[in-house]
């Protein structure tokens, strides 16, 4: 059987039976899920390459194969092989000791895959589909490119604290089919004064955290969207949420499935959080208009939304916005509830008016990257990735 699709977001693991390969996939029928089992990584080192000086521990972890391919410099160079891609970062960590170059040991295995298959991002899948719970799996199906576009279903998602460490008041959702607001009720918070905001969302009242989060999985569970959207979401909203999740003990479960989510925090200067969320794009903003070529003097979500759509969010920017919302919370809920919503609709209305979902499909079909991955390093990672393409397509004589 045959289907087309697009591939969403990519992960591998290193497992006991050997490498596997995850891609989630948008189709016309529901999410896919693709499983690559017992597959190899591969880097490449010249022919003439002397590996005695390795210890056999790290000799027995690879195969090494001859090819008609070349390195850039024109000189031959054979494949090697590993079941696990640690065992091939020990084997070019343990080269680099010997004074052996290793070519194109960072590429990752999932990256890898399609590009020996010459798909970017739209594939059609020919494979027997097994049916799951609210999507379909291929195992080890074949790939091949194709022309199809995506028709992606986007959530916007903004949360409220009373600061980034502190309690959670309310997190608001809108999406095509549905919006609302999961408002945490205390014993200091007075109350509503009606349970539907302007325009009908739903103001769905709960007496913790944990209830509050909770019905927001579920929500993500119902709703099923290819796409979370927000303004600074990573390194805020999802980020916060995470945390909170852990003070609670409760999973993160924004991901697709059940498979495990997470915020990677920032390994150096100047890197940033990246969200690991399988089978969901997570787009932000703002990252997302600088890649897109938008500039703003001001890239706050008031700002842009002011210049973009003539209207701007519900607290002054004049005023102290942390103690503004916290008067909310206490005093006037509803206002609160309407305020966050309508940051929702903003990011909303955003994306729909510069086609910020549009430009990243059409980034990833033609480039290769990962659809979330508009805000990463975009012009090192475009770069590189011709580079690759480059050596890939003008030098290979046989399949890897």
């Amino acid at each position: 059987m045959s289907r087309d699709a697009f591939i969403l977001t990519r992960e591998w693991y290193d497992t006991r039976d050997g490498l596997e390969i995850a891609y989630w996939a948008w189709s016309d029928t529901g999410p896919c899920k693709i499983r690559i089992r017992n597959t190899e990584s591969v880097c490449f080192i010249e022919r003439d390459a002397q590996l005695d000086g390795l210890h056999d521990d790290v000799l027995r972890t690879f195969r090494r194969r001859e090819l008609e391919m070349q390195s850039l410099a024109g000189k031959a160079v054979d494949a090697v092989y590993f079941s696990r891609q640690r065992d091939l970062l020990n084997f070019r960590d343990a080269c680099r000791g010997i004074g052996v170059t290793v070519f194109e040991s960072d590429i990752k295995p999932a990256d890898r895959y399609l590009m020996e298959r010459f798909v970017t991002a739209s594939c059609q899948i020919e494979g027997e589909p097994i049916t799951r719970k609210g999507f379909t799996e291929y195992l080890n199906p074949k790939l091949l490119p194709s022309e199809s576009l995506p028709s992606l279903h986007a959530a916007s998602v903004d949360i409220e604290t009373s600061d980034i460490e502190g309690a959670l008041f309310s997190i608001a959702v809108s999406s095509q089919v549905d919006e609302c607001v999961f408002l945490v009720r205390r014993s200091s918070t007075a109350e509503l004064t009606s349970s539907v905001l302007d325009g009908g969302a739903p103001i769905h009242v709960v007496d913790s955290e944990e209830e509050c989060l909770q019905a927001f999985f579920q929500w993500l569970d119902v709703h099923d969207p290819d796409v979370l959207i927000g303004w600074n979401v990573v390194g805020f909203d999802l980020d916060y949420i995470e945390k909170r999740c852990r003070v609670h003990g409760l999973p993160f479960r924004v991901a697709r499935a059940g498979s495990r989510a997470t915020i990677l925090q920032p390994q150096g200067q100047g890197d940033t959080k990246v969200p690991r969320i399988p089978g969901r794009v997570v787009l932000d903003g703002i990252d997302t208009l600088r890649a897109a070529f938008w500039n703003f003097e001001d890239f706050s979500l008031e700002a842009v939304a002011n210049q973009l759509l003539g209207r701007g969010k519900l607290i002054q920017p004049a005023s102290d916005k942390v103690a503004e919302i916290k008067r909310l919370y206490r005093e006037a809920p509803y206002e609160l509830c309407a305020y966050n919503l309508e940051d929702c609709r903003l990011v909303r209305e955003i994306f729909d008016y510069t086609k910020l979902t549009e430009f990243a499909i059409q980034k990833s079909v033609m480039t290769g990257l990962a659809l979330g991955r508009v805000g990463i390093d975009n012009q090192v990672e475009l770069a590189r990735k011709v580079v690759d393409d480059c050596q890939f397509l003008a030098l290979q004589q046989q399949d890897v």
